[in-house]
Formats: C-alpha cells, structure tokens, sequence
C-alpha cells in the first residue's frame, strides 16, 4: 500500500478498525526537510496551539490546533495527501489516524518539530 508515495525508508503503519483495514503514514524529520527541498506537494499542518506556531514553525504549514481538528478535517480532503506534525508526535499520530478514517491520505511526522532544524524552520 502506498498512501503518500513516500520513499521506502518511511515506515507504514496497518492498523485495524473494525472490518476495515486503513494505512497511516510516518515519516521522519528528514524524510519532512527532503520533501520541502524538493518541492513535493503537500499540505502541511501544525497541531499546536496558535503561540506555539507564532513562536516557531516550518514554512508553508498553516497552523489548525487539535482541538478543532475534527472541524476542519473536511478542508484537507481536496488537496495533496497531509503531514501532520506536533510537538513530540503523538497528537500528529492520532491526527493522521482520524484524517485516515475519513479518506483522507495522511502522516506523521515522528518525533514532532521538537528536534527539527532544517532550513525551513521559522522562528519569531
């Protein structure tokens, strides 16, 4: 199964929800920084709270907090597959399973923005 058409080196996660089987992608914080470098289409999203973003955040991602995720979720599903991202990377993951149960490809990036220091980080 190939979700995102990620790189090998990502890993893919099956998980089991009833009857039905869904794939959410991970992808690590290199894996992130090779696909904004060469321009890969995506959509973005930082899941932490407004401040959080304003503080710091990676270009081009547009800041929805998880608490109004579910809301906003119907927004993502016309575009290129989604890359959530957090903090530590648990909330992106369970962002990445509910965009999943609702058609919409999706991933995490693992370990959050915490330790990423790419080019594109923005910090204000």
């Amino acid at each position: 199964m190939d979700i995102l058409a990620l790189p090998e080196y990502t890993i893919l996660i099956q998980e089991r929800q009833g009857d039905e089987q869904m794939g959410v992608g991970m992808i690590s914080l290199w894996d992130l920084e090779y696909r904004l470098n060469a321009g890969i289409p995506m959509q973005l999203v930082d899941l932490r709270t407004p401040s959080d973003y304003q503080a710091g955040h990676i270009r081009g991602a547009v800041n929805i907090p998880y608490s109004n995720l579910a809301s906003r979720l119907p927004e993502l599903a016309s575009g290129p597959a989604v890359i959530f991202y957090c903090a530590r990377g648990g909330i992106s993951l369970q962002a990445a399973r509910m965009a999943a149960q609702r058609g919409i490809p999706a991933a995490s990036v693992m370990s959050g923005i915490t330790y990423y220091r790419g080019a594109h980080m923005i910090r204000n």
